[in-house]
């Protein structure tokens, strides 16, 4: 990647860690493994997600809150290309090994510019991809509290509504954009969700499970409602989605670009950005309210893959 190509704040790092391979007469992986953290910062700078300050200068791009947003996005799988699975919408995340890698690098160019921030290191063993009881019950209590302000509580609120309906359904990233509030059952008991088998042909039809809702989700489910009602209001055409944005958007570039309100359905790389953003803050905020807190799963997938049984209620063929 030309010097040319990146973000000034990117560049500066890069001219750094091509000094400090050549003082330091690094060995061949450790040179490859500091221009990979490179690219890697480049495309995190690339995502709307990444502060626009830290693309331009250096004195940014180089503090403990631009290495959160960079860690976020990159624990996601965010900086790298979708990993492949059959039905392409998984977003595989960073193993803890290449966060560590990352997290190195930005010590090597901190420390041999003399600062004094330290970028921590993720752990060598990942932690157990499973929610404990008492994970549920820590965010009941969390669901009650008042939030800061009405933006994060609406995102929080979401974000417990969406987690509690991955736990009780196992649902994908595009199972659960193509939810409606019409999947639900009048009294929040039951959500229907269409499954397409993966991996056994186009012959395959689809299948309904109407699966049940446990109280947490449910009561996630109750407050959400009440705030997507407001946040789709104006919203022209159909209004049935039921995970919807809560900030205004874009989509397109250029003259091309169109401003998208509010309350618009969630895409699934949308989806899984909003998700994972919310999970890595609550994963931040809670120790201080629950001392036994236990990190949660950051993406969709990773909490899907934790779930070992739902109750359905019904199976039907789609119509």
């Amino acid at each position: 990647m030309s010097e040319q190509t990146l973000h000034p704040a990117v560049a500066r790092m890069s001219m750094l860690v091509e000094t400090l391979i050549r003082q330091e007469q690094a060995e061949k992986k450790r040179a490859a493994n500091l221009r990979w953290v490179v690219k890697d910062v480049q495309a995190a700078a690339e995502l709307d997600e990444f502060p626009e300050k830290a693309r331009t200068s250096f004195d940014d791009l180089l503090t403990l809150s631009t290495w959160w947003v960079y860690s976020d996005l990159a624990g996601a799988g965010l900086t790298r290309e979708r990993h492949r699975h059959p039905d392409h919408e998984v977003q595989v995340p960073a193993s803890n090994s290449s966060m560590r890698t990352r997290a190195t690098a930005w010590n090597a160019v901190a420390k041999f510019l003399g600062r004094p921030v330290r970028f921590p290191l993720a752990p060598k063993d990942p932690p157990k991809a499973t929610v404990a009881d008492r994970q549920r019950r820590a965010l009941t209590r969390e669901l009650s509290r008042p939030a800061h302000t009405p933006m994060s509580e609406a995102g929080r609120v979401r974000t417990l509504a969406m987690y509690g309906v991955i736990l009780d359904t196992r649902a994908r990233s595009g199972e659960l954009v193509e939810m409606t509030t019409h999947a639900l059952a009048p009294d929040l008991s039951t959500i229907s969700l269409i499954r397409r088998p993966q991996g056994v042909g186009e012959a395959a039809l689809p299948i309904v499970e109407t699966i049940r809702l446990s109280q947490f989700t449910r009561a996630a489910l109750k407050a959400w409602l009440d705030i997507r009602a407001e946040r789709i209001e104006f919203i022209e055409g159909t209004k049935d989605a039921l995970w919807v944005s809560l900030r205004n958007n874009h989509s397109g570039q250029g003259r091309g670009m169109r401003r998208r309100p509010s309350g618009m359905p969630l895409q699934i790389r949308g989806l899984e950005r909003a998700y994972s953003r919310a999970i890595s803050q609550l994963n931040r905020d809670m120790p201080e309210k629950e001392s036994a807190w236990t990190p949660l799963p950051r993406t969709v997938e990773q909490l899907r893959r934790s779930v070992k049984k739902i109750e359905i209620v019904r199976l039907d063929l789609a119509a």
